[in-house]
Formats: structure tokens, C-alpha cells, sequence
């Protein structure tokens, strides 16, 4: 018996010992594909980091020079009273070719514009909300779209962080027709016969009602109206809008600068 034990046990222990090597060396590959792997890693997370970095310049626009002509040219400023020539100067350089004499005319055309992205209907969405509009479309070219995101993007930075969830701001009027601007200017003497609504390009913005996410209302609220001046403002200095602060119906009349993106 004692002899079979003896005999077995250098048995056990050469398999053990074999086991031991073959772990060790696969350990050590492990160790070695491990190494090189975060090496890899490292050296393409660089090269995405500097790639994602060109994208994101590439994504950035240059408006300060834009002009729609030798008279029209818009200069950085945190003043919010750009003039109504102006808005309709740059809403007719890069807005709608044709405008709408009629609401059933532009009823009749919406769809296909939209299937030709040449508008886009906005709805409520995370970003932002639309009030009743009685005297308007809630359509606007895909431009005035990236904007929209934009401001919402800003407007949100800017509140405090603990009203960050609650609030986001409120469009009060989008694409008008002839129609609807005669009806609107019969109602109210600011309404020009000619506005820059008709050529998509133009939105009013309230600064004084916000629609609250929690309570699923519409309220006023000090740190939003901050918010979305100092967004505007902000917008405003890089040229990326021109907007006047309508005092009457508490709103940023607001068109859209079409612009080239920076290069790289």
C-alpha cells in the first residue's frame, strides 16, 4: 500500500507541476495581449479625441461676416434690438422663394415642402414648446430648426441648477402667409404689412412665459427669464441671430443667419 502511494504522489505532483506552467504561461500571454491592447487603445482614443475635435470645429459657424449686401451687414452685439428691415433683409436673402398669399394655399403645399425639406413642422419636443398659434404655422426652414436646438441647448445651461428640469422655453409664432399677417396687423399696430414670418425663417420667443415640465403649465419665472436673455444675447454676439425684444408681446422677434461653418 505504502509502496502504491509513493509511486502515485511524484505522479500528482508532475501533473500539478505542468498544470502550474501552463497557467503561468497563460497569464503571462494575457498579461502581454493586455498590454499592447491598452497601448492600442490608448494611441486610437488619442486619435479619436483629435478627430472628434476637427468635427466639432467643423460644426461651428462663422457668422461674423455675413452680409446680405453692402447696406445689411450684422456686427457682434449683446444688444437685442435689431431693426425690422433687417430681419426681412435676411429672411428674403435665405428664406422661402415663394410666400403664401393665402392659408389655404400654403395648407395645400405643406406637405410636399416638407417632403422636400425645404420646411420643417415643429411640435413640442424635450428641447422646447409651442403655444397655441393662432396666427401662424408651426413651420420654419431646417435652419431655423438647428437654431431652435441651440438656444434650447443655452437656455438650459443658464438656469440654475436646480431649475435645470423644470422649464423650457416657448415658441409663440412660426411661418405666417399674407393672410394671416393682414389679420394679425389689423389686431395689432407693431405687425409690419411685410415680415420676415412669411419666409420661414422667423419665430417669436417668449421671455415671459415658460412651460414648467413639472406641473405641466405655463408660468413666469425670474431665473428663466435671465436664462434665455443671457441665451440670446449669447447667440446674438456671434451672429448666429438677429432678434429684437418686442416689449409689447413679451417676445425675441427672431430670424435666423444662415452661415457657413467655420473651416477647419
Amino acid at each position: 500500500m505504502h509502496e502504491i502511494l509513493i509511486e502515485i504522489m511524484p505522479q500528482r505532483n508532475r501533473f500539478l507541476r505542468k498544470n502550474i506552467n501552463k497557467k503561468a504561461l497563460l497569464i503571462g500571454l494575457v498579461t502581454i495581449i493586455s498590454f499592447f491592447a491598452f497601448i492600442y487603445l490608448n494611441f486610437t482614443h488619442s486619435n479619436l479625441k483629435i478627430e472628434n475635435k476637427k468635427a466639432i470645429a467643423g460644426k461651428q459657424w462663422d457668422c461674423s461676416k455675413q452680409r446680405v449686401n453692402d447696406t445689411i451687414v450684422i456686427s457682434p452685439t449683446k444688444v437685442l434690438d435689431d431693426k425690422n428691415d433687417v430681419h426681412l433683409a435676411y429672411a428674403q436673402a435665405y428664406g422661402l422663394e415663394k410666400i403664401y398669399t393665402s392659408n389655404l394655399e400654403f395648407e395645400e403645399d405643406s406637405a410636399q415642402m416638407t417632403k422636400e425639406l425645404k420646411l420643417i413642422h415643429i411640435k413640442n419636443n424635450p428641447l422646447y414648446h409651442l403655444k397655441e398659434l393662432k396666427h401662424s404655422y408651426p413651420y420654419v426652414i431646417p435652419e431655423m430648426v438647428d437654431l431652435l436646438n441651440e438656444i434650447a441647448y443655452r437656455f438650459k445651461k443658464e438656469l440654475p441648477e436646480k431649475k435645470k428640469d423644470d422649464f423650457l422655453f416657448m415658441v409663440t409664432s412660426g411661418l405666417r402667409t399674407n393672410e394671416t399677417q393682414l389679420n394679425l396687423s389689423k389686431r395689432n399696430r407693431n405687425a409690419a404689412a411685410v415680415s420676415a414670418h412669411l419666409f420661414g425663417t422667423t419665430v417669436d420667443i417668449s421671455y415671459k412665459d415658460f412651460y414648467n415640465v413639472q406641473k405641466d403649465t405655463t408660468i413666469s419665472d425670474y431665473d428663466a427669464v435671465q436664462a434665455i436673455t443671457r441665451a440670446m444675447q449669447s447667440l446674438r454676439e456671434e451672429c448666429r441671430l438677429i432678434t429684437v425684444r418686442e416689449r409689447k408681446q413679451a417676445c425675441f422677434h427672431t430670424t435666423v443667419v444662415v452661415c457657413p461653418p467655420k473651416a477647419l
